[in-house]
């Protein structure tokens, strides 16, 4: 006579349940469990005179004096249990021993070798066992901790060699670890850095060059890019010194990047506006006092491309003409020689070939003539 009966498996490592069948009875205690389980079985057969216990691993127990013995399952798998009593009456547990295979916790990472401000992309390539991964717990040589599958890592201001662990959890609650020394070497990066200065010209007229000085710090080479493409191959350098020459008003993001012996890279940038502001006089008297004799432009803004300064009477009639630079000069003469009458005349401002202001001036003159 044969009876089966199967049991629910609760997720305990350690345990006992018992099966009876009239008189006979079997038990084990701590049935599951993670590479290897020491379960114990315990069993009873009043009057038998024979019994054979089958461990459901190829192995056996037949001495029935030994009611209460332990077996080592090195096995993953179910195991069923079968209690054979005089050679015919047979009690069985169904899957009861559990024995899960625990994972073998491993990474890959996107280098040995990198820089202090370099990320470093790390990836779980844990072989699974018996149950899918649920947890992970990265350290970092820093004492920063991570949780996810696949972390990036910042050794951020660290240069040296440096361990790292991962610990991994899976669903049947077995894990595993591991600990490599000496993991990643970190190496340190240089310091970008830079001044600037812009160009006057001789006529205190703005002109739209720019004057750079690599200053940066245990760089063997660097590479400028002045965000300025219209300037052609002059966009890019790698000289210590030099001047660029913007190729029209706008707002730059200057940027110099240092690269050390080692290969590793740091990159500043920096923000110059080539953006012109003015004010003018609005009102000159053109007497030859040596006061106030000449339209003035009395405030230039960061740079200036060629200015140039047209003036119209009333009857939008041309009176004064400047050459590719305006250089605060015009006293009132018109462009036959002659000094204008006193009155308002109006004028515009040509910034690299596009008019950009106009106003009006009133001019103060006690002589000439329309």
């Amino acid at each position: 006579m044969k009876r089966l009966i199967k049991y629910f498996f609760l997720f305990l490592i350690i345990h006992s349940t018992s099966l009876t069948y009239g008189q006979n009875s079997l038990s084990v205690t701590n049935g599951s469990g993670c590479d290897q389980v020491v379960a114990t079985i315990t069993f009873t057969a009043p009057g038998a005179t024979s019994i054979k216990i089958n461990l459901g691993d190829g192995f056996a127990h037949t001495n029935l004096s030994s009611t209460t013995f332990s077996h080592v399952y090195n096995t993953a798998g179910n195991k069923t249990i079968q209690l054979i009593v005089d050679n015919t009456d047979t009690t069985e547990f169904s899957d009861f021993i559990h024995v899960y295979e625990s994972p073998q916790a491993n990474f890959t990472q996107s280098t040995k070798v990198a820089c202090s401000n370099e990320e470093v992309f790390y990836s779980d390539s844990t072989i699974i066992g018996s149950g899918e991964i649920v947890e992970w717990e990265w350290v970092f040589s820093n004492g920063v901790l991570d949780s996810v599958e696949n972390p990036i890592h910042l050794y951020k201001d660290l240069t040296g060699n440096f361990p790292i662990k991962l610990s991994v959890i899976d669903e049947n609650g077995c894990s595993d670890f591991i600990e490599v020394d000496d993991n990643i070497l970190i190496q340190e990066i240089p310091e970008a850095l830079f001044s600037s200065e812009a160009r006057i010209d001789e006529n205190n007229i703005f002109v739209p060059f720019i004057d750079y000085v690599n200053e940066s710090i245990d760089a063997e080479s660097i590479h400028w890019d002045f965000d300025d493409p219209a300037s052609g191959e002059l966009n890019t350098s790698n000289k210590d010194y030099l001047e660029h020459k913007f190729s029209k008003e706008g707002i730059y993001e200057i940027e110099l990047i240092a690269t050390n012996e080692l290969g590793c890279t740091d990159t500043i940038v920096q923000t110059d506006s080539l953006r012109l502001k003015f004010k003018f006089v609005n009102l000159f008297t053109p007497n030859g006092d040596g006061i106030n004799d000449v339209f003035e432009i009395i405030e230039y803004g960061d740079l200036l491309a060629p200015l140039q300064l047209f003036v119209f009477n009333r009857w939008g009639q041309t009176v004064f003409k400047s050459g590719e630079y305006y250089e605060n000069n015009w006293d009132g003469i018109d462009m036959n020689g002659n000094l204008v009458s006193a009155g308002t005349y109006y004028y515009l401002l040509n910034y690299a070939g596009i008019t950009t202001w106009t106003g009006w001036v009133f001019i103060n003159s006690s002589t000439g003539a329309e």
